[in-house]
């Protein structure tokens, strides 16, 4: 639960990378500044885990840590690759069937929504895995809560992107992006479900179950032969999005399913239920009368759906570090 160094290798890299970009882009002009912003932001991390580590670092051979690191390790090196799949695979169906000029629009609007929501389940992470690793009788309510942050953050998410982004494609990208802001709200849908997801990796990650992670990407792996037929078939790039929200959805569900079976927690359905209310609202929205009518749903139905986030609002009213 010290996150000083964390955050100072983190943000600091990021800045000084943000930084020389203008500078590298008046003297080179072309594509080897993002490379050399890249290799400097990663060799400063570098640099700085070791200037705020608390214990040197050296290399040992234990086989016993080596074997243990690889029986809860495999599943997640597993995951890292269908995730690759995952968030790589749309990208060149796309760029291969429809064109570079529809792989451009997929691929900014992965940036403008995988990357909060990377960033947001990293930090939910952080915060919670310290204290769900300690198990004992508080784990089962702790669980919950994190559970609910998760379905909390989600629908930040959801809301956040879908009503800022339209506008911020607009000022920022200009009229070259302009058939990303309709898919907006579907990509955020997608990483929405993915961000709720998160929650279970957390608390299956908490108690050695590396495997829930990699069971739920493989059911978005699963979707990516139906993704190059839709568009084989000339289906538009709303469609392909709409197969990707379905095989997040399906993950999630899946995740609650191994939760309960594998773990043994009971899930608790009302703020499940109600931030897929709120899901299904806001797609008829987004399809039948988007614009004001979209913007009140997820207005409305963020208002809802906290409201029974019960467990995670008295967490915060009552202060509680566990």
């Amino acid at each position: 639960m010290v996150f000083g160094p964390l955050i100072v290798t983190k943000t600091l890299p990021a800045l000084l990378s943000l930084l020389v970009v203008w500078p590298l882009a008046v003297w080179m002009g072309d594509f080897r500044v993002m490379f050399w912003a890249i290799m400097l932001q990663i060799t400063a991390t570098l640099v700085l885990s070791h200037v705020v580590a608390t214990r040197p670092y050296r290399v040992l051979f234990d086989l016993d840590v080596m074997r243990g690191s690889l029986v809860f390790g495999w599943p997640l090196l597993v995951n890292g690759a269908l995730m690759f799949a995952v968030f790589q695979g749309d990208k060149v169906i796309v760029g291969r069937v429809l064109g570079m000029e529809a792989l451009a629009v997929i691929a900014m609007g992965y940036m403008l929504t995988l990357t909060p929501m990377q960033v947001l389940s990293r930090s939910l992470q952080n915060f919670f895995l310290p204290q769900l690793s300690r198990g004992g009788d508080a784990f089962p309510k702790l669980a919950q809560v994190a559970l609910e942050a998760a379905l909390f953050v989600s629908m930040v998410l959801l809301v956040g992107v879908s009503l800022a982004g339209p506008l911020l494609v607009t000022l920022v990208l200009g009229e070259k992006y302009a058939a990303l802001a309709p898919l907006l709200y579907w990509m955020a849908l997608m990483q929405a479900f993915r961000m709720a997801a998160s929650g279970h990796s957390v608390v299956s990650l908490s108690v050695g179950f590396t495997a829930l992670a990699m069971c739920a990407s493989i059911t978005r792996v699963l979707l990516l032969p139906v993704v190059w037929w839709a568009a084989v078939q000339g289906f538009e790039l709303r469609t392909l999005i709409w197969i990707g929200v379905i095989g997040e959805m399906a993950g999630y569900l899946v995740g609650l399913v191994l939760l309960h079976r594998r773990i043994g927690l009971q899930i608790v359905w009302p703020p499940q239920l109600a931030v897929l209310c709120l899901v299904g609202a806001s797609g008829v929205a987004a399809m039948v009368w988007p614009g004001i009518g979209l913007v009140s749903v997820l207005v409305l139905g963020f208002l809802g759906g906290s409201f029974v986030l019960t467990r995670l609002r008295a967490h915060l009213r009552t202060g509680a570090h566990i």
